[in-house]
């Protein structure tokens, strides 16, 4: 068993109120745990970790990426915009629609191929949004050139920060991190710390 997994079974206990689920209905809560001083259900985080929507033993490497959103920011009319979730996703999907693009080119905009990818949005201590992912870099590129795409990409977004973590060579253990229940106390629910709407791992939903 996983040590992180044995310590939480030691110290779990019953959830009283109602789960609420979000998302596509990929998993169940069969029992009301939750992880020691957070308010997530631990089956939630088990459940998601291991399904198919997040199995990459099909992709040739796994990059982890971490982005940072500027916190706010002067709109064009001049009023002070600050960020929240749903510019967060917002931000995210032109992102990768922008790296689809300079990655594949005409294939990704006349047949729709995508860069896999596994999106999560966090909210640390300080209130501070940001995105972790698990990203495929493509076999046709080589790792300097994939990471001058995304930092170009990243660049070109509203609330694209310059601040920005791309490390080749991730393994199981970086998504089982980005999931993990700590700095998503800004969301109504755990699952919603994942983004569906960006996600991209298209022989798993085969």
């Amino acid at each position: 068993m996983d040590p992180y997994r044995a310590l939480c079974e030691e110290r779990w206990f019953r959830f009283e109120t109602a789960v609420v689920v979000r998302g596509p209905p990929l998993f169940a809560v069969h029992e009301k745990r939750v992880f020691p001083g957070h308010k997530y259900p631990m089956n939630q985080f088990f459940d998601v970790a291991k399904s198919h929507q997040f199995d990459t033993s099909h992709w040739h490497a796994i990059c982890d990426l971490t982005l940072t959103l500027k916190q706010g920011r002067r709109a064009d009319t001049g009023t002070w915009i600050k960020l929240d979730e749903s510019q967060c996703r917002k931000a995210f999907r032109v992102f990768m629609h922008r790296l689809d693009n300079a990655v594949y080119g005409n294939a990704a905009r006349r047949h729709g191929k995508r860069v896999k990818v596994l999106p999560v949005i966090e909210k640390d201590k300080n209130g501070r949004w940001h995105y972790h992912a698990a990203i495929e870099p493509p076999a046709h590129l080589d790792g300097v050139r994939f990471k001058q795409l995304v930092r170009q990409c990243w660049s070109k977004v509203d609330w694209g920060y310059d601040r920005i973590l791309l490390r080749d060579n991730a393994d199981r253990g970086w998504i089982d991190y980005i999931l993990k229940p700590s700095q998503k106390s800004g969301l109504e629910a755990w699952s919603d710390c994942i983004d569906w709407e960006s996600l991209h791992n298209p022989i798993a939903d085969a």
